[in-house]
Parts: structure tokens; C-alpha cells; sequence
């Protein structure tokens, strides 16, 4: 197979090196080749692979002499298996043993790994080849190192080789590239035989303290919550719980809570079912609830049920509260393409665009960096559109927690809150029927409410917090975002689903110093709504055109206001507020390359940039960033050095040497960036 991985693997003795062999080829089957090195026998020198893994304790500066290149080295771990564990707690306490391994650090370190588990009862004797023996003692503990029990024993308690432990195989597959389902899904069968490796590298005292943080943070939320088994036992509850349903302190903890609950808390709560933000109301005291009921698991076995309790009277507080500032009070759209200003290339082509999306129903993602005028598209495209006399509703998803979010979007039903209006709430997808909602920041809406506006998109229908009948709407998504929504997507913090469905028209809208031609235009333009008259000079305009503006059209709105307003007349380069430096006068604007054209313009000035800089020597990402200015995000060069890679224009990087240039990306320089670079005759 060419695809196979070669692993160094480094062990005390060579029996050691065949049983370990054995085990990870039993895990990893023919997707790795091992090549066993032992520290009694010499590692020798050159050694190369994928990568290293030590199960005998040595250093990196010990260890990286032997390698021919640079390798990620794992220092692995072992543990016991459960039935093992089981066997050593067995024994009565103060059994006085001895502890047989192969050698003396390895025997210490074994007695240390016991102790650290628990094992506490028993007296260790540490013994190994060479070492002294005790005639006294005639019982040995050993795992899987009967070879070197002494002739006298007369008891042996053979723990068996020890395993090879689950987090030492996750940094495997994770270095060796090798991590699927199949490896995770033989991860969790292991995970039932042996001891969790995680739980012991930390010392006893330290997991109760980490516990008894825990249970600090769940006191410290405001929600009511109860943890209950299959069988309905209360297992944990926090104070909110208690404090929400005015229980006596001393059921904290006891079996017998669910008998002093409300009964309509606990009618709700009985049955398999799981369930979101039921509103129950008791009785005897007047109160509301939202109670929602969710199965957890454990090693992908249900373990029992968690039950969230929140007050609705809270919830209706803080919606009042942030309402008004959360919320257009008009629904109508200010502004239309006439009002956004730009006469370069890129802004021109966004324009176009939008304009063609406009005339479309479909949802419109805008994405860009902060400042950029995402929101003026939004109204421009609603203004452009079929719908411009119909409501447009904008609404920040950032700026709202979850519970609120979900009220503000799709409304409540009547009698959910104490006070609340007679009909309900209608929420903003009903309030925006027929017209458009500018979701703005949808980057930061909770993931289990993507799953809800998901299904306005798909069913165009929504159900009110509380009700069990959905109501039909008609409304056009438009989108908003700063964050990248394909890297959230890769750690599981966007929905695939949802972002197909309202990025099939996306809209990036460039950032300012990608137009610096755009500066005098929009400068000008801030002057205009300012009082007095403050004409700009060249130098002041060549210096604004040189900056990097981080906060593009908002951060230049806030330099050129704050000279209007400090000076009087006339505007020059020594008005700028501190912090921005007369740059260099730019000079003639060089032909992009005609390649990479699938990508952005910033992508592509990337790419160039990379080629660039290794036309010189190869290096690594630290270096290339330096070499680059640090002009670009870490996220940024990783991309694009991935981008470049996969187009064949580098080698894939290996050992010390760092990233280079393949053949075809020396041809790439040669052809279409050293004549740009040099200077014209």
C-alpha cells in the first residue's frame, strides 16, 4: 500500500518490542509498518518514519540524535486492564509484595502508577533483574514479567502485560493522519476492557477538586437543574433547582426529592420521552416554567436524563429590557445600491452582483470582515428586490442569548409569562411575513436554533415557544457574517445542512485595503455630513490610501471625523490621530497574474506572496509568516499553503526541511512573477 504509515517504535527490551508490536498492529492493522528499536540493544542512527512512539522512558535530547530528520515524537503510556485493577484491590490490606518488571525505572515507575489508581493497600517491594532479593517475601506482583520471578515465590499474582492506553492510540491516529470511524468505534470497545488513562495521569486530589469545581459552576447557573438515572433517581440537582421550587435544604441530595416536587413538574417529567421548553405552571404557587428533558450518554450508552427548569418570568424581564435595542422600530429598509460608494473593480463587482441576487427569492449569505457595509447590502437587496414594500426586519444574533433569540424570533404563546399579552408574542419571522429578515451575525446563533431556522427555510412554518401548531410564513432570509462558516462547519459549530441552504448566493464583500482606490471617495463623502469646510490634501489622501484599515469603513469614518472635528480648515497628514503614520507613496499598481482565478483577490495576492518568499529557500510556517510581514492570519497561509499543495505548486512538507517549491511552482515564479518583480527597462 503507498499510503502506509511507518512507525519507530521504541521499547526497553525486545520482548517488550513484540508484544507492543502485536497490539498496535491489532489496532491499526496494514495502514502502519512498525520498526522496533530497543534501548538495551542500541537505537542506533538515521532512524525515519512518520513518527516515534516511546513506551520506555527516555528524552527528546536522548532520542533525537537517532533521527535522521525531525518526527513527532509520542511518548506513550500503559495501563491496566480493568479485571487487573480488580485483582490488585482484591488483595487484603497491608499484603507486603514484591513488584517484578524488567528494570529499575520501570519498576518505580509502576509502583507510581499503582498509587496514582489507587492502589494504596498493598506494601510494594520494587524488583528487577540485578536487584537484591528478599527471601522473607513469597508473593510477587508482576505485569506479565513472570520470567524474572524468584525461585522462592510461592504466590504470583500476574497482572498481565499492561495495555497500551486510549489516549497514547488518539495521538496516533491523530499524528499518523490515520483517524476514522472504524479506529473510534475500536477506541470505545477498548475503552470497556482497560483503565482510562486520562483519569490517571491526575493525581487523586486534584480529580476532587476538579469535581467540586464542577459542582460550583452548576450551582452557579441561574436554571433549575436535575440529573436523573434510567430508573428515575435523582442523581444531582443545583441550588437554582432547589431555590426555583422553594425546597427544603436538607433534600439536597436525597433519594426522596422527587416526592416533594410539584406534581405537575413531575407528571411532565415521567416517561422515556425527551423534549424542549414545555411550559408547565403550578398551581398551588402561581409560577411558570419552560422544562425541557434530554437523554445523556456515556460511552455511547444512555445513562439517564437531564432536566432544565428555567423561569419565564426571568426570560419575559430581560426580553423587555433589551427589546428596543435589539430591534429596528420601524421595519423598513433605508438604504438602496444608490447609497453605497465605490467606484473600483471589486465594489463594482459586488454591486453587480447583488443586484442579480436581488432580483432572485432566494436566501443571500454577505460575508466580509467587520465594517465592511454587509448591512447596507442587506437593505440595498430587499430595496431591489420584489418585496421592497413589505416589511424588512434586522435583528443582531450576537447580541441575544439563546432563550431570548428564540422568543424574539419566533414568539410565544399566550399565558407563557406572567403579565404577558392576551394572544402571545408574535415574533419576528411573523412581524417580517412576506418581506425579509436580516439575520445579522448568524455566525453566533446557538447551534440547536440553526436547527429551527433550518426548518423556516425548508417548511416555511414556525412554532411559537410553548405551542404545539405551527403557523406558515413567507419570508426571505438574508444572512450576515464576519467568521468563517466553513471552518465552524469543520469543528461542528455551524450546520452543514443550514449553510447550503443560505449560502447557494453569497455575497464577500471586499475589504478596504483591497480598494484603496475607494478611500478619497469615501473620505470625501464622511467630510460632507460633518459642519465646516475641510478640504483634504494629496498627501493626507495618499496616506489614508496606504493604511491597512482593520475596521475598513467604520474605523475610516471614525479617523476622518475625529480630524474634522480637531482641526479647523484644511486637512494634511499631520491631523491624522495617533497611531496612523503617513505610509509610502503607493506606486504603479502591478498586473495580478492571470492564475488562481477560482479565488478572492486577498487569496490569490496570498499565494503569490508564499511563491514569493520560497523562491529563495525553503522554510517553515513561522518563518514564511515573518517573511510575509505577519500581513496574513495563521488561518490564512495554512489555507492557502494547503490550496497550493493540492494545485501540485509545492512539495508536501517533510521533516526539518520545510515548505519548498515543486517544479511547477518554480515555473509559476519563473513565468509569471520574476518578470513583475523586475524593474522595467
Amino acid at each position: 500500500m503507498t499510503n502506509r504509515r511507518k512507525l519507530i517504535l521504541i521499547t526497553y527490551d525486545q520482548s517488550n518490542g513484540m508484544h507492543y508490536r502485536r497490539e498496535l498492529l491489532d489496532f491499526f492493522g496494514d495502514a502502519v509498518d512498525i520498526e522496533i528499536h530497543t534501548i538495551c540493544e542500541g537505537l542506533g542512527n538515521g532512524l525515519s518514519g512518520d513518527a516515534v512512539l516511546t513506551l520506555s522512558p527516555i528524552s527528546n535530547n536522548r532520542l533525537t540524535p537517532h533521527l535522521k530528520e525531525e518526527i513527532e515524537i509520542i511518548h506513550g503510556s500503559k495501563v491496566l486492564t480493568k479485571a487487573a485493577y480488580q485483582r490488585l484491590m482484591d488483595l487484603p490490606k497491608g499484603t507486603r509484595a514484591f513488584l517484578i518488571t524488567t528494570n529499575k525505572t520501570a519498576s518505580f515507575d509502576m509502583a507510581t502508577y499503582l498509587y496514582q489508581i489507587g492502589v494504596n493497600h498493598i506494601d510494594f517491594v520494587p524488583f528487577y533483574p540485578g536487584c537484591a532479593s528478599d527471601p522473607n517475601l513469597d508473593i510477587a506482583i508482576t505485569p506479565g514479567q513472570t520470567r524474572f520471578i524468584p525461585e522462592h515465590v510461592r504466590q504470583v499474582v500476574d497482572l498481565g502485560w499492561r495495555r497500551i492506553s486510549l489516549d497514547t492510540f488518539m495521538s496516533l491516529m491523530v499524528v499518523l493522519r490515520l483517524k476514522s470511524e472504524a479506529l473510534i468505534e475500536r477506541l470505545y470497545h477498548l475503552s470497556r476492557d482497560i483503565m482510562s488513562h486520562d483519569f490517571l495521569t491526575t493525581p487523586l486530589d486534584n480529580v476532587s477538586r476538579l469535581k467540586d469545581m464542577l459542582s460550583m459552576m452548576i450551582d452557579e447557573i441561574e436554571d433549575g437543574i436535575l440529573f436523573l438515572s434510567n430508573a428515575g433517581r435523582p442523581i444531582f440537582e443545583n441550588n437554582a433547582f432547589h431555590s426555583m421550587l422553594n425546597l427544603d435544604p436538607g433534600l439536597r441530595q436525597s433519594p426522596d426529592l422527587l416526592n416533594y416536587l410539584p406534581e405537575e413538574l413531575t407528571r411532565q417529567m415521567a416517561g422515556p420521552e425527551a423534549f424542549d421548553h414545555k411550559i408547565i405552571h403550578i398551581a398551588a404557587t402561581g409560577q411558570a416554567f419552560t422544562l425541557s428533558k434530554r437523554s445523556f450518554y456515556y460511552y455511547n450508552n444512555h445513562s439517564g436524563f437531564l432536566i432544565v427548569l428555567k423561569d419565564v418570568q426571568n426570560i419575559e424581564k430581560l426580553e423587555q429590557k433589551i427589546r428596543l435595542d435589539s430591534v429596528q422600530k420601524k421595519y423598513t429598509a433605508k438604504y438602496t445600491f444608490s447609497d453605497i460608494l465605490g467606484d473600483s473593480q471589486a465594489m463594482s463587482e459586488c454591486i453587480r452582483h447583488a443586484r442579480r441576487m436581488a432580483a432572485t427569492d432566494y436566501p443571500v449569505l454577505i460575508t466580509g470582515e467587520t465594517g465592511t457595509g454587509k448591512e447596507l447590502f442587506a437593505h440595498s437587496i430587499h430595496n431591489a428586490s420584489s418585496r421592497c414594500e413589505k416589511p424588512f426586519i434586522a435583528i443582531n444574533c450576537a447580541s441575544l442569548s439563546r432563550d431570548l433569540l428564540e422568543s424574539e424570533l419566533f414568539g410565544y404563546e399566550e399565558g407563557s409569562f406572567t403579565g404577558a399579552k392576551k394572544g402571545g408574542k408574535k415574533g419576528l419571522f411573523e412581524f417580517a411575513h412576506t418581506g425579509t429578515i436580516f439575520l445579522d451575525e448568524i455566525g453566533d446563533m446557538p447551534f440547536d436554533l440553526q436547527a429551527q431556522l433550518l426548518r423556516v427555510l425548508q417548511e416555511k412554518e414556525i412554532r411559537r415557544v410553548g405551542s404545539t401548531s405551527t403557523i406558515p410564513v413567507d419570508v426571505r432570509i438574508i444572512a450576515a457574517t464576519n467568521r468563517d462558516l466553513k471552518q465552524m462547519m469543520e469543528e461542528n459549530l455551524f450546520r452543514m445542512d443550514l449553510y447550503y441552504r443560505i449560502g447557494m448566493f453569497s455575497l464577500h464583500l471586499p475589504p478596504l485595503r483591497e480598494r484603496p482606490g475607494d478611500i478619497p471617495l469615501l473620505a470625501a463623502a464622511i467630510l460632507s455630513q460633518v459642519p465646516g469646510s475641510h478640504p483634504m490634501s494629496q498627501e493626507l489622501l495618499k496616506a489614508l490610501s496606504a493604511q491597512t484599515w482593520r475596521g475598513n469603513i467604520r474605523e475610516l469614518k471614525n479617523c476622518v471625523e475625529y480630524m474634522a472635528y480637531m482641526t479647523d480648515g484644511p486637512l494634511s497628514s499631520r491631523d491624522l490621530p495617533s497611531g496612523y503614520v503617513p505610509g509610502p507613496e503607493p506606486g504603479p499598481a502591478r498586473e495580478v497574474p492571470p492564475i488562481f482565478q477560482e479565488l478572492p483577490l486577498r487569496s490569490r495576492k496570498l499565494c503569490f506572496s508564499i511563491l514569493n518568499a520560497l523562491r529563495e529557500r525553503p522554510m517553515g510556517r513561522t518563518r514564511l509568516m515573518e517573511a510575509l510581514g505577519n500581513s496574513f492570519t495563521e488561518y490564512e497561509v495554512r489555507t492557502m499553503l494547503e490550496y497550493l499543495t493540492s494545485e501540485g505548486c509545492l512539495l508536501p512538507r517533510r521533516g526539518r526541511g520545510g515548505t519548498a517549491l515543486s517544479p511547477e511552482g518554480n515555473r509559476i515564479v519563473l513565468e509569471y512573477l520574476i518578470p513583475r518583480l523586475s524593474p522595467r527597462s
